[in-house]
């Protein structure tokens, strides 16, 4: 599907072009004030980066209509989909995997940037990558169970399954919702208490594969109850 490729794949990438873009962003800053990275670094306090990290590239992997369009995108061939005999949670486990595949291979590339831009973040890198890929799981069942439960099947053209379709809108608030969330709780962590960087990682790994747990039973319950009703 051609619209699902121009919207879907471009916005995976888009961690990367972020962290590329703030990396240029600082050498600019950087030439015209006539300090070093190492300098700037040294200003900074490294507790810091990861979660700023990790709340840049959950932002842009947000962005990313997969999964909160992956059963609007069937169609008429919905019915065909529930005629196949493969068991729902097949399908539904396909799309899971195929759509946050997409957005973890962004936040992967985006990680691996900053680790060979700033060898001095690979450590930061890596971390955030975990969280982010951990939110982006939890963020990706909410999505996918929510177009199972109200899926937009009667479009004419592509664009309306994907760029007409508030499923996709719905899908980007809800995840904002729960970063901003977990902002405010990083907010206490870290800038108030002061928590050094591995105890946070470890909080907010706990807390997000928790949640990973929770939404993927969701997401399997919904799918049970109302993908061969759509």
């Amino acid at each position: 599907m051609p619209s699902y490729a121009t919207n879907s794949f471009p916005t995976a990438f888009m961690p990367v072009f972020m962290v590329v873009m703030m990396y240029l962003v600082f050498i600019r800053s950087m030439n015209n004030e006539g300090g070093t990275m190492t300098e700037l670094l040294s200003q900074i306090n490294m507790d810091w980066l990861l979660p700023i990290l990790f709340a840049v590239m959950a932002y842009m992997a947000g962005l990313n209509p997969a999964l909160s369009t992956a059963v609007s995108r069937e169609g008429k061939g919905h019915d065909f989909m529930n005629a196949l005999p493969v068991s729902t949670k097949t399908i539904i486990l396909s799309k899971l995997t195929v759509g946050y595949a997409l957005s973890v291979a962004g936040v992967l590339l985006a990680a691996v940037a900053m680790a060979i831009i700033l060898p001095q973040a690979a450590l930061h890198a890596a971390l955030a990558f975990v969280l982010c890929a951990l939110y982006t799981y939890a963020t990706s069942c909410l999505c996918l169970a929510r177009d199972i439960k109200h899926p937009k099947l009667d479009w004419v053209t592509e664009q309306e399954a994907i760029k007409q379709n508030f499923g996709a809108a719905i899908g980007m608030f809800l995840g904002w919702a729960i970063l901003i969330a977990l902002g405010v709780l990083t907010y206490f962590l870290v800038f108030r208490w002061e928590i050094a960087m591995i105890p946070y990682f470890l909080i907010m790994a706990a807390l997000l594969a928790g949640c990973c747990v929770f939404t993927h039973w969701r997401l399997m319950k919904t799918a049970e109850k109302y993908y061969c009703q759509g």
